[in-house]
Order: structure tokens, then C-alpha cells, then sequence
């Protein structure tokens, strides 16, 4: 082989790990995937199944028969009601950090509250509000709540500070950060609300979504994510764009595929 055709077999391959670098720099400071736990889109349509999206396989069922949604914030969305008592069960792993997201809207205030999202030790624990560690649910005064419980059952609930109005997308998050020792409440990418706890978190292995405790969410609910660690500001930003962004490989990840199939002539 001459030495034109050698350069040449070794700048093309250079050149073309030159421009896929530029075109995933924006991914650089994507979420770890790593952090990860599960990802529900919510797109089946039909079924009485819900399928994590993630690589961790934490697919769940159906109770009491919600119905799939067709006008989701993303695509489709499962709908909840007070009187069927309806959620999803999912299974998930224990962290004493973590962060949950989630789109929600509720159609109507029924005369209690309505619940969103908790985690819970068992498949079929009762409705002891001690083990519903990470707990998020409106009141039937429009307040949003939450609260997080530690193994000792101290309850560390957040301030109610922000209302929400029926029939209106909201992007709801709660994280708890096990360094810091401080959970945060966001709404549409806001910080409204802070409080302490002990950097541990209660016993968990399954989470209820349309659900806290034993109140059920009146409306609908899309694209639902945890993670095991506390995102920042930022992330929760990028969260609220869609979870198909977050599923994405990242950069350093993409760059390394690549690179390992560039072969460059000798």
C-alpha cells in the first residue's frame, strides 16, 4: 500500500470520529444513564402491562383498570380515578437518594385527596401512611404534597406551597439527595419547596404510580422516571423535554462504539 493510501485510510476514519464528536456535543452532559432505575412512557395503547423502558427491566401491571389516555403530554398516557382505585405497580431497587418524575393532570378535586406517586416495601402493603416512604399527592384544596419518611418512620413532609389548577400538564419531581441530606420539591422545572431529612430513606421495593397511600389520582398521568440519585435543576430541565432524550446513548458511550468500528488501514 502506498503512503497516499495510507494517509488516506487514516484521515477519513479521523475525520468522521471528528464530526460525530461535534454532532453528540450536546450530549456530553447528558444524565448518567447509570442513574437510571426505571423509565414508564406509557405508549402501550392497551394491555394491562407497563413496560419500563430502561435497560433494568422493571415492568409492571395494571390495578383496577386504568385506561390508556390517547392525548398524553408525550404521545399517549395512562388515566386514573378516585372510584375504581386504579394505579400501576412497579417494581424498583432501594436507594437512599433518589430522584421521581412525572407529568400529571387532574380533572377534578374529589372531596379527598388525590394521589400521585409513593414507594413501598411490599406488593401488597395496606394503606399505613409510614410506609409510603417517598409519598406526592394534591390535596383537595389544589396544594401540592409530599412527603419522605426515614427507617425509623420520622416524616419529613414538604411545605405546601404551590397550587395546581385541574385540566393543565404539570411536570412534578421530588428528589432526595443522601449527601446533602436535603430533599426538594419541583414543579415545571421550579424549585418550590425544601426540607431536611436524615439521608436515609424507608425500606422500598415497589412503587405505586396513580397512587398514594390510599388515595388515587383523577386524571391523567405520562411519562414517569426514577432515578437513584437526586438530578439537578438542570437535569430535571432536560427530563421535562421528553424521557425518549434521557433513553439516548450517551456521548462518551456513542464515541467509544464508534471508534472501536473505524479500522484503520495498515
Amino acid at each position: 500500500m502506498t503512503i497516499g493510501n495510507r494517509m488516506k485510510g487514516t484521515i477519513v476514519p479521523i475525520l468522521t470520529l471528528m464530526l460525530l464528536s461535534s454532532m453528540f456535543l450536546s450530549t456530553e452532559a447528558a444524565i448518567d444513564k447509570a442513574s437510571i432505575v426505571g423509565i414508564w412512557l406509557f405508549d402501550e395503547g392497551s394491555g394491562n402491562k407497563v413496560k419500563d423502558s430502561s435497560d433494568n427491566g422493571n415492568h409492571g401491571n395494571l390495578v383496577n383498570k386504568p385506561e390508556w389516555d390517547n392525548d398524553g403530554k408525550f404521545g399517549k398516557a395512562l388515566s386514573f380515578e378516585t372510584a375504581k382505585s386504579s394505579y400501576a405497580l412497579v417494581p424498583l431497587s432501594h436507594s437512599n437518594s433518589i430522584t421521581v418524575a412525572a407529568w400529571a393532570k387532574y380533572t377534578a378535586l374529589p372531596t379527598t385527596n388525590i394521589g400521585l406517586f409513593h414507594v413501598q416495601a411490599s406488593e401488597d402493603q395496606g394503606g399505613n401512611p409510614n410506609t409510603k416512604v417517598v409519598g406526592i399527592w394534591v390535596e383537595n384544596t389544589k396544594m401540592l404534597w409530599g412527603r419522605l419518611i426515614g427507617p425509623d418512620n420520622a416524616t419529613k413532609n414538604f411545605p405546601k406551597t404551590k397550587a395546581l389548577d385541574a385540566k393543565k400538564w404539570y411536570h412534578i419531581a421530588v428528589t432526595a439527595d443522601a449527601k446533602t441530606k436535603k430533599g426538594k420539591q419541583y414543579v415545571d422545572g421550579k424549585l418550590i419547596s425544601e426540607i431536611d431529612y436524615t439521608g436515609k430513606l424507608g425500606d422500598f421495593a415497589f412503587a405505586k404510580i396513580g397512587r398514594q397511600g390510599t388515595e388515587t389520582w383523577e386524571g391523567s398521568i405520562d411519562e414517569v422516571a426514577i432515578f437513584d440519585q437526586p438530578l439537578a435543576k438542570a437535569d430535571i430541565e432536560k427530563v421535562m423535554q421528553g424521557l425518549e432524550t434521557v433513553l439516548a446513548v450517551s456521548c462518551k458511550g456513542k464515541l467509544t462504539s464508534v471508534w472501536s468500528r473505524i479500522k484503520i488501514a495498515d
